[in-house]
């Protein structure tokens, strides 16, 4: 029977393509068989040169279950340690600390091109999405947005919260439940809730020559004696538009119904907000 030995030159390993498996480094060398019709018993072995990859560094948090194999050799990974000069055909898996997750995946191959099949594994905690808060909120939790941590919600700027108080991040990677939204108490508008949208509070310091301050904005409101009737008129102005009423008895009757058809008008656009008491206001002119 006729036989073939193959060897391969320095730094190099004999890779047969088998049957069942594709084999490292042996020890003989690989030995072809020439059987019947003139056919070989394996195929043709081929030889490839040794490279090393990247020097890969294990994670601080790994567990006792991580390593690194090459054909018939294994090693055990050491936590926060670098590892140089492994060869192509080397794999190395990671294991976590309970927990932790092993992110993008837990197992890499060194390549016959010298790169890692994959990026190199971390442990990391599992992780919610960051929370988007609306303006005027703030959170405070006790772990960020890792699953477990708890998350209390509060207002900024005077405002008062309406929906839920604290938000958990659960296992699924998700909140248990949606942020809440600040406004500002009734009757109050602006950043800081420093604006009144009262009518009956705004009404009761109108007067001849008046300037109020009506959702954070001015609105001057001035009134003129009829003479020959006894009565009076009056006219108020801001934001672009003027509207005038009378006849009315007092200087502050007059522009208690100017004001009011004055704000009707611009709240029929949306310019200006309906006052929270809106019942109380005057008919207009």
């Amino acid at each position: 029977m006729q036989m073939c030995e193959y060897t391969c030159p320095a730094e190099s390993v004999v890779i047969p393509v088998c049957a069942s498996a594709t084999c490292l480094d042996f020890d003989p060398p690989i030995t072809a068989t020439c059987v019947a019709n003139d056919t070989w018993n394996l195929e043709v072995p081929y030889c490839q040169k040794e490279i090393s990859c990247m020097p890969f560094h294990a994670p601080k948090e790994i567990s006792r279950s991580s390593y690194c194999v090459r054909g018939d050799v294994k090693w055990e990974l050491y936590p926060d340690q670098t590892y140089t000069d492994l060869k192509n055909g080397t794999m190395c898996s990671v294991a976590c600390w309970s927990g932790y997750n092993a992110e993008p995946q837990s197992v890499v191959s060194c390549l016959s091109t010298g790169e890692w099949n994959l990026e190199q594994p971390k442990c990391k905690k599992p992780v919610c999405p960051h929370l988007k808060l609306p303006n005027y909120v703030s959170a405070k939790c006790n772990d960020d947005n890792v699953v477990g941590s708890e998350c209390k919600f509060s207002c900024t700027h005077g405002r008062q919260m309406t929906g839920p108080k604290t938000a958990a991040c659960l296992n699924s990677r998700t909140w248990s439940s949606d942020t809440p939204s600040c406004q500002c108490p009734r009757c109050k508008t602006g950043p800081n809730c420093e604006y009144t949208t009262s009518w009956r509070q705004i009404a009761s310091n109108l007067g001849s020559n008046n300037k109020i301050n009506y959702a954070g904005h001015e609105i001057v409101c001035e009134s003129d004696l009829e003479f020959l009737r006894g009565q009076y008129r009056c006219e108020c102005w801001g934001l672009g538009r003027r509207k005038r009423c009378g006849l009315y008895g007092s200087d502050g009757g007059s522009c208690e119904h100017s004001l009011s058809y004055f704000i009707r008008d611009l709240m029929a656009d949306g310019t200006l907000p309906e006052p929270c008491d809106k019942d109380h206001m005057a008919t207009g002119c």
